[in-house]
């Protein structure tokens, strides 16, 4: 394919680079980038299919997909997401990014507490463990000083509370708190 095939040319002489084309050396065919990445459509041009544009003396073919309803609505669309990716500088959802950033936090929050958990009981040379290390366990049974003291402070901490209580009803899922960690 020449290079020409790459560029549209307008009505007042100028030129426009068709971004959304693109050429694969390995297959020796060309392909529309926007429609392979948001087409609905259920009838595809070769430039949406796996073999790509390989017709290269009918060039024609690649203005009629350019001007089809399909790839116009894929265009408008890839745009449109560039676009929020630039406005969110490189952050695809910005809602993910600050539900992670809030989980971070969130994360930060709990082991320092489990940290000053810990430092207390060594400062008081007190041992962590107990003879049965679970939080499902009620009543008197003796689940370690370090468990007890997270247990205490939840009463009174809604962060330490709500891990704790995620801990009690997912147990396998990550809460640090186990006798391995």
């Amino acid at each position: 394919m020449n290079r020409n095939g790459f560029k549209k040319k307008l009505g007042d002489c100028r030129e426009v680079t068709r971004s959304w084309l693109v050429y694969s050396p390995l297959r020796k065919s060309a392909f529309c980038l926007c429609c392979i990445l948001f087409s609905r459509s259920e009838d595809h041009s070769s430039l949406e299919q796996e073999g790509g544009f390989t017709q290269w003396k009918a060039p024609e073919r690649i203005t009629v997909h350019e001007n089809a309803k399909n790839h116009r609505g894929s265009f408008a669309q890839w745009k449109e997401m560039e676009l929020n990716f630039i406005k969110n500088k490189g952050v695809i959802d910005a809602r993910i990014l600050s539900q992670i950033e809030a989980e971070k936090l969130d994360w930060g929050e709990f082991l320092t507490r489990i940290f000053h958990c810990i430092k207390f009981l060594a400062t008081q040379n007190l041992v962590l463990r107990g003879l049965r290390e679970s939080l499902h366990m009620l009543g008197d049974s003796n689940v370690g000083n370090f468990l007890d003291l997270l247990k205490l402070i939840a009463v009174f901490d809604p962060v330490l509370k709500e891990h704790l209580k995620n801990a009690e009803s997912h147990p396998g899922s990550t809460s640090y708190i186990s006798l391995n960690i």
